[in-house]
């Protein structure tokens, strides 16, 4: 029992001398010391429950008259203490909190009813976010610092909110299940540091988003801007990064000429004819003048009213009925006593020029010109007014395709998505595929999942992986066709180094760059758990779950990968065939079966409604008479020099 008393009592001591500390805390306060309260006041409940239950175990050890007494004072004194240290640690953390609210006004966007502040209206201020782009992380990182992190007033749990808030998508996962504690700020903090903030990864990021910026094809104020606005902030960045950017003249001026349009170099040459060198700062300054020269432009072109220009020549007027035969077909001896009013763009610019040529017909994208000669009656072919693609006389036709449209208006076929199987109900056929490393010019290593085609006369890989790659592409132009007459354009290729897991076979490739290089492999889950596979190392040890293919290895490499050894897993299963990647599966999982079997290719090139629709707009039948030019003005003609008479005849006027 004496035992039981006196560790009891040691308790109550411990949680007198905690509660002291707490009051030296009171005395001592400053205004610094305000980010302790939170912690202080999670002590102080914690070391009065501790003393509380330490007089507890004392007034059930000792119920003496004297003993309840001497424990009932102290109770008494205790609860006193405490209530006087709890209401003054309230009221500073009122008034930090009030501090942070007039701060950054992050909870309300009103200021009434406070007795310090007038009734104005504030706007509201937003944090910033952060999603894992690398090129927004300086700035995210740099305003965060400035507004939470930097804040002595804030206690370390309210920053880890403000954080965790701020971190989406990506960025977020990580810390998904980050419990809210005053430990878990400076930890939290650390991490997402060490994660993103190395300067020799966003140096390299930086100049990787630099070099794939898209070039703008045809001179277009929205491209412009966005390129310019784009190059600036990557720049920005690099110089951020204490990168020597202003020494970089000739490397970042001809990288952004590189990826401009043929309009706006050559006006950039105009202006810089006479200068020694191209510099950066020149060159940014006279695009951003550019692009609001070409907006406001833009914007007095759309409003202004086209005024007709007569020329020599036949009459044809604003709106021309629709004719069969164009203007070559007008014969040299057509009368020229009237006079011919030239045609203006369809899209009603200030210029006279063809539909063709015309600037805000070229920046809009395939589908938009599409609409514009759908809407405005133009020849599919040619883009003229005069007539329609049936009777076009143009021997020109698409360069992209050679179909009858022209190439302004070639929409490139969708990605064509080609299934060939044979099944049946115990028939499966293994691809070979295998787990490897896509090494980049930076020695940076990928893993992807490749598949060893002896059929496939080219490398291929996705766009996704390649443009993970810190390795330059080259344009290319190649027509890869697939099963049957289905085609696509490769504008792009890459070289990269394909390395195995084992890190002990190594070979660089090029490789053309597609959408999607094959469809999922396998099609569909397959149960192997009754198969006896040896103890090897598997090439793929997911080769019988569906999983995307990031590279295609062709046949000018397949059989360079294999050593010829192969081992049978049994009768009706497939082969283990060794690689330089480890053992692949490949084969039929039955060499013969007397079951029904079933043979279909499936290919989805273009849809049925696209195919109705561009024999629609080539077959169009008007409801007014087809005329040439020459019955057009000789009806005209008729109809201005005679009237009808009563009976509804027509007679010559008089003159």
């Amino acid at each position: 029992m004496d035992k039981k008393i006196k560790s009891a009592q040691h308790k109550k001591l411990v949680a007198v001398e905690n509660i002291k500390a707490l009051e030296r805390f009171k005395q001592n306060f400053k205004p610094e010391n305000v980010g302790e309260i939170p912690e202080a006041m999670e002590g102080l409940e914690q070391h009065r429950q501790d003393f509380f239950a330490a007089v507890a175990k004392l007034e059930e050890y000792d119920d003496t008259s004297d003993a309840i007494q001497v424990c009932i004072t102290d109770r008494i004194d205790m609860e006193e203490r405490c209530r006087r240290l709890k209401s003054f640690l309230r009221e500073n953390q009122r008034k930090e909190a009030n501090s942070l609210n007039d701060s950054l006004l992050a909870n309300s966007t009103l200021a009434f009813g406070r007795p310090n502040t007038s009734n104005i209206r504030f706007p509201k201020i937003e944090l910033p976010t952060f999603d894992g782009d690398s090129t927004k992380w300086l700035s995210f990182r740099d305003r965060f610092v400035a507004m939470i992190d930097a804040s002595a007033e804030l206690p370390p749990i309210a920053k880890l909110q403000y954080l965790l808030s701020s971190l989406k998508g990506d960025a977020a996962v990580p810390f998904e299940h980050v419990t809210l504690t005053t430990e878990n700020y400076s930890v939290t903090w650390a991490a997402l540091l060490k994660r993103h903030d190395n300067s020799r990864m966003l140096i390299r990021e930086y100049w990787r988003r630099l070099h794939f910026l898209p070039a703008i094809a045809t001179e277009s104020v929205d491209g412009l801007t966005s390129l310019v606005d784009e190059f600036v902030r990557y720049v920005n960045g690099l110089q951020k990064l204490h990168e020597p950017v202003d020494s970089w003249d000739t490397p970042l001026s001809n990288m952004l000429l590189m990826k401009l349009d043929n309009e706006t170099i050559l006006a950039w040459e105009r202006h810089s004819v006479h200068k020694k060198k191209d510099k950066y700062s020149e060159l940014i300054e006279f695009l951003q003048d550019r692009t609001q020269i070409l907006k406001s432009s833009q914007s007095i072109s759309c409003d202004r009213i086209v005024v007709p220009i007569k020329v020599a020549g036949a009459y044809r007027p604003t709106a021309p009925r629709r004719s069969v035969t164009n203007a070559a077909s007008v014969q040299r001896n057509t009368p020229v006593s009237s006079t011919i009013q030239q045609v203006s763009c369809p899209l009603q610019c200030a210029d006279h020029h063809l539909v063709r040529n015309c600037p805000v017909f070229l920046a809009k994208n395939t589908q938009e010109r599409r609409e514009i000669a759908r809407s405005k009656g133009l020849c599919w072919n040619c883009l003229s007014c005069s007539h329609q693609v049936r009777s076009c006389k143009s021997e020109y036709s698409c360069r992209s395709c050679k179909e009858r449209h022209h190439t302004l208006l070639h929409q490139p076929p969708q990605q064509p998505t080609v299934a060939l199987s044979a099944q049946s109900d115990d028939d499966m056929v293994f691809l070979e595929t295998a787990i490897v490393f896509i090494v980049d010019d930076y020695g940076e290593k990928h893993e992807a999942r490749a598949l060893l085609d002896s059929g496939s006369m080219s490398n291929f890989i996705s766009d996704t992986l390649a443009r993970k790659l810190m390795t330059p592409r080259t344009r290319v132009n190649v027509s890869v066709s697939g099963i049957g007459t289905s085609r696509q354009q490769i504008k792009g290729s890459t070289t990269a180094i394909v390395r195995s897991r084992n890190l002990q076979f190594t070979t660089p490739l090029e490789f053309l760059i597609l959408d999607t290089p094959s469809a999922d492999i396998p099609t569909s889950p397959i149960n192997v758990s009754s198969w006896n596979i040896p103890d090897v190392t598997l090439a793929d040890p997911t080769y019988h779950i569906p999983g995307k293919v990031d590279v295609v290895i062709g046949g000018d490499t397949f059989w360079e990968l294999h050593t010829g050894r192969k081992q049978s897993l049994g009768s009706g299963l497939p082969w283990l065939v060794e690689t330089q990647f480890g053992w692949a599966v490949a084969g039929n999982t039955t060499y013969s079966s007397q079951q029904h079997r079933v043979c279909n290719m499936a290919t989805s090139d273009s849809p049925l409604e696209a195919i109705l629709t561009r024999f629609w707009e080539s077959e169009t039948i008007f409801d007014e008479p087809a005329l040439s030019l020459e019955e057009d003005m000789c009806e005209r003609y008729f109809i201005s020099t005679t009237t009808r008479d009563p009976s509804g005849r027509r007679i010559e006027s008089n003159r």
